[in-house]
């Protein structure tokens, strides 16, 4: 795997841990870019570590639901939730996606604030991919 700095290299395998050590219960693999994807129920998760300035950003990423394009009826839906997420919030791809996502910054992330962060995207993935595909229709991460 290549590294763009020393940073990133150091997020990367301090993420690694965290996930061998606090989610043995859930599916983690490792992808060829600093980056790890994981199954949660009907939903997949990405945690990548991007650059960002002198530090790294460390993006925890579901793509909630694909295939259908966002009406303004679901628009207005999803800024609503956002106003009630503690952590994270949905937002929408250049292809119109429903992302929900939540950004630490690396160098000072924690395994506790990292867990936190991952189980919020997790969990709220996993139950609002149901709930929007009834809705709307579409795909969730795991339809394929």
């Amino acid at each position: 795997m290549k590294f763009n700095n020393a940073m990133q290299q150091l997020v990367y395998n301090k993420i690694k841990v965290w996930l061998n050590k606090e989610f043995t219960h859930i599916t983690v693999n490792p992808l060829p870019e600093p980056a790890f994807e994981i199954v949660h129920g009907s939903s997949v998760i990405f945690v990548s570590i991007k650059d960002w300035s002198e530090d790294v950003i460390i993006s925890i990423t579901s793509q909630v639901l694909r295939g259908e394009h966002a009406t303004n009826p679901m628009k207005s839906y999803l800024l609503k939730l956002n106003s009630e997420m503690i952590f994270g919030s949905f937002a929408l791809n250049a292809e119109q996606h429903v992302l929900f996502k939540h950004n630490l910054i690396g160098s000072t992330c924690d395994t506790p604030e990292f867990v936190t962060a991952l189980n919020a995207v997790m969990e709220t993935a996993d139950y609002y991919d149901d709930q929007l595909k009834g809705f709307w229709g579409g795909q969730r991460g795991v339809d394929g």
